[in-house]
Formats: C-alpha cells, structure tokens, sequence
C-alpha cells in the first residue's frame, strides 16, 4: 500500500489535490496493475500524511507521540572504553589493588580524563558527568563530586610507595632503553612548604615557586622511577640518586648512560666511573677537562 496523490480542476479553475492510500493489486489475465482505494486522508493534517507514509512504507515502525523527549541523553564512549581497556590490558589497574574499590575507579577515570581532556580537578568532574566515564566507574553523574578526587588522591598517595613498586617490578623485564627527564610546575600560590623553591623556571616564570618532577620510562613508555624534589633543585644533581635507585629496583647488566650538559658534573662522571658504568656525554674533551681543573680533580680520570 502507499499513498496516492491525485490532481484534479475546481470549477473556479484552481487546482485540487487529493491523498488516498490505495492497495495494488493485478487481476486476472490483466497486465496492469489496479489501485484499490483503502481510504481517503485528504482531510488530515501533512504532519499525519507523513507518518502515515512512512508507516506503510516500513510496516513494522511505530509512531512516537511525545519525539522531543523520546531520546534519552547520550554519551561519547569509544574513547573511554578503549583507554579503559588499555589500563586493564598493561596491569595498570592491577597495581592499584591496595586501594579500595571506589578510589581504585576514580583514581582510573581521573587518569583516563587527564588523557582525554586535560584540565583541573574540578573541570574533570563535568568530563567525566558528560561522558561514559562514570558509566565505567559504576556512578551516578550527579553523585561525582571533586572531593571524591581528592580523596581518592589521599588514599592513592597513602599506598603510593607499594604501588610504585608493584610497577617497578612489573616493567622491569627486559630493559634495553631508559629514558629519564625532569620538568618543573610553578604554582600561583604558596605551594607546598617544604617543596616549593625558587629555581630554574622552564614555564618562564622565575617570580613562582616551582617543584621538580623527575620521571624515568622505559622503552614501552612505562614509569621505573618517579619522584618529587624542591624547586631549587639542579638536573645535575639529580642523577646519581636516580641511578642508585634504578640499580636498587632494576638488574640492569650493562648501561650506557647519555647525559646533556645539563646533566654533567664531576660527581656524577666520578659515580658513573666507580659504578664502571659506560658513558656518553654532550662535552667535548676540552670543556670536560676545564670542569676537571676548576674542581681541582686529578685530569688522569679522564686521559684514559
């Protein structure tokens, strides 16, 4: 069946149109098809007309009275899934065991809103509320709040020490490549007391106290080490901490240590010497051996 529109004269000259909805069929014997009228609809409104038509051309669809609010709010969801599935699959979500399970979940999804959409801890909040990350979290959007993030941060940072062992151990197989870097974040404020130093400023910003991250990947891009030290604190004077404690938590049967001149410093050649660790340094000959001679060390450690 459809609908069949027909055009016809009033008296007056103007034109008439008429809706019918009519049944094809063919008669015996007969080539042609005939129309067999089912109903006129002229009368009916064109919004009727319509969905009138789309009803006989799918018979199995329904009409919905009250469309404006037939759809239920949606949510963007492949993003989320994917990185959520990503977290599970490389046993980031399992080092998170010692939390408990409701800081273990707002823990992820603050990671996977950081991912997704940087931005504060407050602003992550309507993140997460407008998309499926609090479907994944098990949430009700109305029920995540920023405390509930900081207080997630508060256990996280409570059990941190075990769960950065548990990654330590877990991406420790098998190293051939450690990268290692530091940056720093200032801070409009105070800062935290003990931390937060006047330093090096790499955001251009040397009227802000600042603190100084250090962070060390492997080749897979997974954390061997991480710490925090004071704003103040040099590159230089980071790196034979750091080797001490990624000899502690890695076995690491050969290494070559690559250093920019921000890394340089008598101390550090003179640990990468005694450790008989193998290095590569941004130093010609001659500016190493004027670092040699303003710190009086002997110049035969370095006529080898």
């Amino acid at each position: 069946m459809f609908i069949k529109i027909s055009y016809a004269k009033n008296d007056d000259g103007t034109k008439r149109c008429t809706y019918e909805i009519v049944k094809s069929y063919r008669e015996k014997g007969n080539k042609n098809p005939t129309h067999k009228v089912i109903s006129n609809i002229t009368h009916l409104p064109e919004s009727i007309r319509s969905k009138i038509a789309l009803l006989l051309k799918a018979p199995k669809s329904r009409i919905i009275e009250d469309f404006e609010n037939f759809f239920q709010k949606s949510y963007n969801y492949g993003d989320c899934l994917f990185l959520y599935q990503m977290v599970k699959r490389y046993k980031i979500y399992k080092t998170f065991d010692e939390l408990p399970e409701k800081s273990k979940r707002i823990i992820t999804a603050a990671i996977i809103s950081r991912i997704l959409s940087p931005r504060s801890k407050l602003s992550s909040v309507s993140f997460m509320r407008d998309n499926a990350l609090h479907k994944l979290i098990a949430a009700e959007p109305e029920k995540i709040h920023v405390n509930q993030i900081y207080k997630a941060m508060d256990v996280f940072y409570k059990y941190s020490e075990k769960i950065f062992q548990k990654i330590y151990k877990q991406n420790s197989n098998d190293n051939k490549l450690l990268l290692y870097d530091i940056t720093s974040i200032y801070f409009e404020g105070l800062g935290p007391e003990d931390l937060a130093k006047l330093g090096y400023s790499r955001d251009k910003r040397p009227d802000a106290v600042q603190i100084i991250l250090l962070l060390c990947l492997n080749e897979k891009g997974f954390p061997i080490y991480f710490d925090i030290r004071e704003g103040n604190t040099q590159d230089k004077k980071t790196v034979v901490s750091v080797l001490k404690e990624i000899e502690k938590n890695i076995k690491i049967k050969e290494t070559i240590f690559v250093g920019d001149r921000g890394m340089i410093s008598v101390p550090n050649i003179s640990h990468l010497e005694s450790e008989e660790i193998d290095y590569i340094l941004a130093l010609t000959h001659t500016e190493m051996r004027g670092i040699v001679y303003e710190q009086g060390i002997d110049i035969d450690l370095f006529d080898k």
